[in-house]
């Protein structure tokens, strides 16, 4: 992470230019970190699970995922959500172990929160931590983060973090 540097988007000619590139390039629904492009299509080699981190707002930040599954039609629909333990955090989601993606809003469906159980159509990323969190503290389109940060939802594309748990075999 020595090498990455934190866009502030204080350059409207770099505004411009990203601009430019989204409308030309093709919007894959995940993007691999590990250099390859997971695409939205039948039989591309698509991981049959990917798992999206959040965090609880209701219980401190506690670390959670939402579960979606490829289809047969080659797209992912929600399947569960759960609550990342620390032995499963050491063993499906440590970065040694598990790969991970970016991922937009094209697949994002109601997930309830496996800690406080609150239903919302994607979480909303945090101002001040930055983290995806539940709506568990929400009325209606005021966010209340874990952190004490709070303000309206603002409903822009995010990006996801999401994990291919390691299987076993």
């Amino acid at each position: 992470m020595l090498g990455m540097v934190k866009w502030n988007g204080s350059s409207a000619s770099l505004r411009r230019l990203e601009q430019a590139l989204e409308r030309e390039r093709p919007s894959p629904a995940l993007l691999a970190v590990k250099e390859s492009a997971l695409v939205k299509t039948p039989n591309a080699g698509l991981p049959p699970r990917v798992d999206l981190l959040r965090v609880c707002a209701q219980h401190g930040g506690n670390p959670w995922a939402a579960v979606y599954l490829l289809n047969a039609s080659g797209g992912y629909e929600y399947s569960a959500s759960i609550a990342i333990t620390k032995t499963l955090s050491r063993t499906q989601y440590a970065p040694a172990v598990a790969n991970t993606v970016i991922w937009d809003n094209t697949w994002i469906d109601e997930e309830s929160c496996a800690l406080c159980g609150v239903p919302s159509r994607g979480p909303v990323r945090c101002g001040a931590c930055r983290q995806l969190v539940c709506r568990g503290r929400s009325t209606g389109q005021y966010f209340r983060c874990c952190c004490g940060a709070e303000g309206w939802i603002k409903t822009e594309g995010i990006e996801h973090l999401g994990v291919i748990p390691r299987t076993a075999g």
